[in-house]
Parts: C-alpha cells; sequence; structure tokens
C-alpha cells in the first residue's frame, strides 16, 4: 500500500511529466504494478476522452491525479501524525471492542470499509473473505479475525516508534490544503477563481502567485480557467511537500 514516503516520489514524478500521454502512462503503470493503486487511482478516463485539447487534457489530467494523491497523502497522515498521541491508541483498542460486538457479517464488512475510507488503510486483505463461498456466519468470524490481527499489528507498529510524526497543526494545515485542490476545480468561471487567489494570499497563502496573467487573445475562458486551476493545483502540491521535505520544487513560470 502507499504511503507517504512513497507517495512524496511518485508526486514529485507526475510534477515533472511534460504531457497527457506521459501521465497516463504513469497512471496505467502504478495500477497495473500494484493492485492498491487502484483504491484510489481512478477516474482519468472521462478525461482522456473528453473533447479537450491535448494541452488542456494533460492539465486536467496532472491536476486530477494531485487531488487524489494529496487525498491518499492526508489518510496517511492523519494517522502518521496521531501515532504517539493516546487518541490514536485508544481508537485502536475501541475498534477491537467495537467489531468484536457486531453480530452481523455485513456489519463488520461496512464497519471495514469506513474505517478505510477514514484512513485505516492496513485494514486490507477482506476482499478475499468476502469473495470466499464461506457462509455469511464464516465470513463474519474471518473478517473479525482479520481486523483483530490488523489492528493489534498497528498497536504494536505504532508503540514507541513515529520518526514522521508530525503536530497535529501542521496536519490541520495540510489538510487545509488538500481541501484548497478541491474548492479550485470547484470554480466554473476565472473571476471567482483569481478572487479566490488573492483571498487565500491575504490570509497568508503567500505562495500562491502568478494568477495575474495577461489575457491570451488566443485562449479561449475555458482554456484560461483550466490553467488556473493548474497553476493553484500545482502550487499547493508543491507547498505540501514543502511542508513535509523542506524547500518544494521551483514552480513553473
Amino acid at each position: 500500500m502507499p504511503t507517504v514516503e512513497s507517495l512524496l516520489p511518485e508526486i514529485r514524478t507526475v510534477q515533472e511529466l511534460k504531457n497527457h500521454s506521459k501521465v497516463l502512462a504513469w497512471i496505467k503503470q502504478k495500477r497495473a504494478a500494484d493492485g492498491n493503486w487502484k483504491a484510489f487511482l481512478n477516474g482519468h478516463t472521462k478525461i482522456t476522452a473528453s473533447d479537450h485539447e491535448a494541452g488542456d487534457k494533460f492539465k486536467m489530467l496532472q491536476s486530477h491525479v494531485y487531488g487524489q494523491l494529496s487525498e491518499q497523502l492526508l489518510a496517511d497522515l492523519v494517522i502518521i501524525g496521531l501515532l504517539n498521541q493516546p487518541e490514536y491508541a485508544e481508537r485502536l483498542r475501541n475498534a477491537l471492542e467495537v467489531v468484536r460486538g457486531i453480530a452481523m457479517y455485513s456489519g463488520v464488512k461496512t464497519y471495514i470499509c469506513d474505517r478505510r475510507r477514514e484512513g485505516w488503510l492496513f485494514l486490507g486483505g477482506h476482499s478475499r473473505i468476502i469473495k470466499s463461498n464461506n457462509t455469511a456466519e464464516e465470513k463474519r468470524a474471518l473478517l473479525q479475525n482479520l481486523v483483530e490481527e490488523k489492528v493489534t499489528a498497528e498497536l504494536d507498529r505504532v508503540v514507541g516508534n513515529n520518526p514522521f510524526a508530525l503536530p497535529v497543526q501542521e496536519i490541520d494545515y495540510i489538510r487545509e490544503l488538500v481541501a484548497a485542490i478541491n474548492t479550485v476545480h470547484e470554480h466554473e468561471h476565472i473571476t471567482p477563481l483569481v478572487k479566490w487567489f488573492t483571498n487565500k494570499r491575504g490570509e497568508g497563502w503567500s505562495f500562491l502567485d502568478g494568477h495575474y496573467v495577461k489575457k491570451n487573445p488566443n485562449r479561449s475562458k475555458d482554456g484560461r480557467l483550466i490553467d488556473l486551476q493548474h497553476r493553484a493545483t500545482d502550487l499547493v502540491m508543491r507547498e505540501i511537500i514543502h511542508r513535509l521535505t523542506g524547500p518544494p520544487l521551483p514552480a513553473a513560470a
């Protein structure tokens, strides 16, 4: 399963790709090499099948991947940032009690899926049980044993060993950055997005720049919107990397 340490270099790789076909090839390679990437690296075909020009497809596809990678990063960071805190250990212990008390197979399955969506990606291996020919009661017992095994291993792993710990306030800031990527792509017109840049810079996000660009008479409003969305996403991703590893890569002009 991808981790913070493995996702960061992949984000840098995506930042350095220069065209739509290379981003698409990267997506296909990651999905083929490791099935776990399929769980979150998807939805790209609607972009590749669109009528946009190749240059716009590249920017849209790259921004799309940024969003998925950042959300996966956040899922990992929420866990990593809380490893040495009693709240996280208490949640794991509570999970053991909750799962032991679930009486139906469907309830255990739902519990696992809900926790994974929240970032507990260590709860893997349930698909083979779900797809098995066992009875519902047998599946319930097997899933409960699986959760107990995985949660217990996670408890053992986190005790006294957290080299990548982050303060909670830093995680909150990274959560804001991830949310910003989604916000940027909700804008349907360029003027509100320019205002968003200005407002965020006023709040202290000085890394957001380059949004006041001279109108290109050969570029449609939709094209300029895509350009600005791409720049915002790229700058936010660089800020995330900066917060995790130090100075960010220089942004494209």
